[in-house]
């Protein structure tokens, strides 16, 4: 798969998570209040050497690095959200 394939992929994932969730195509989102929506746990841990990650079992849950900004704990968590949209494990 070429980058630009999944480009394209990601793009329309995203597209269909915004319209299941009734979120519009300009509408500000959340990533945490959308997580909650999937039923994803997310919390916030001391990670030094990483930025975050998804662990679908036992259930689906978000770990994001609490010593990052504010801004980038938010872009983690949505890219985190991403891996448990495309069926990804801990790998």
């Amino acid at each position: 798969v070429s980058v630009s394939q999944l480009a394209t992929m990601a793009v329309r994932a995203a597209a269909r998570l915004r319209a299941d969730c009734r979120i519009g195509a300009a509408d500000a989102v959340c990533p945490y209040d959308l997580a909650e929506q999937q039923d994803l746990v997310v919390r916030l841990v001391p990670l030094p050497s990483m930025e975050g990650m998804y662990a679908p079992i036992p259930k689906p849950t978000i770990l994001v690095s609490a010593e990052r900004p504010p801004g980038r704990r938010r872009y983690t968590c949505a890219h985190e959200i991403g891996h448990h949209v495309f069926g990804h494990g801990t790998r």
